[in-house]
């Protein structure tokens, strides 16, 4: 064991606790945070959700580097390029993407986002007009917040799966390249 099989386990451990965290705290977002903000039991339960969001946002950096310091070692090895385990991992990188703005949609960031005006509506800082425009956009996010976090830990659950039959492809040699 060399040097660079140390660097690439340890890049290889950050990916999986980066990956564990996201997927672990989506199982408990999905399942208990989303229904109960949703139904409007949730101001305690904001806070622990923007913290989550917080994790979330190192989870993703820490995936984005050490995934593509993964990839990179990958595809330089024979074994790894092209075919099927190409294939794999684009796909695996899609749903990846697909995560990321799926968990910022839910992150504290869609709650945040200005509402878009009617045309013709003037905007008062503070007025009727733009506090409700602010209360149904809250609300329309609240009703769907259940359902797009199921989504996201589908997802999630969904490219953990293709990590690991990437791995069993590599480490088998099975890739059916063209």
């Amino acid at each position: 064991m060399d040097a660079a099989d140390i660097l690439r386990a340890l890049v290889r451990t950050v990916h999986l606790l980066a990956a564990t965290a996201w997927v672990g705290g989506s199982i408990f977002s999905a399942t208990v945070l989303a229904p109960r903000i949703s139904s409007g039991q949730g101001s305690e339960l904001a806070a622990v959700n923007r913290a989550f969001g917080g994790i979330v946002s190192v989870c993703v950096w820490l995936l984005l580097a050490s995934g593509a310091i993964l990839t990179v070692d990958r595809l330089a090895d024979p074994h790894a390029s092209g075919g099927l385990y190409t294939i794999i991992l684009v796909v695996k990188v899609a749903l990846s993407v697909a995560m990321i703005l799926v968990a910022g949609w839910l992150g504290e960031r869609a709650w945040r986002r200005r509402p878009v005006p009617e045309p013709g509506a003037v905007p008062t800082h503070g007025g009727p007009r733009l506090r409700d425009l602010v209360r149904d956009r809250f609300r329309d996010l609240s009703r769907d917040r259940p359902r797009v976090a199921r989504l996201n830990l589908t997802l999630g659950v969904v490219v953990f799966a293709l990590g690991a039959l990437l791995t069993t492809l590599y480490e088998r040699g099975l890739d059916v390249g063209p």
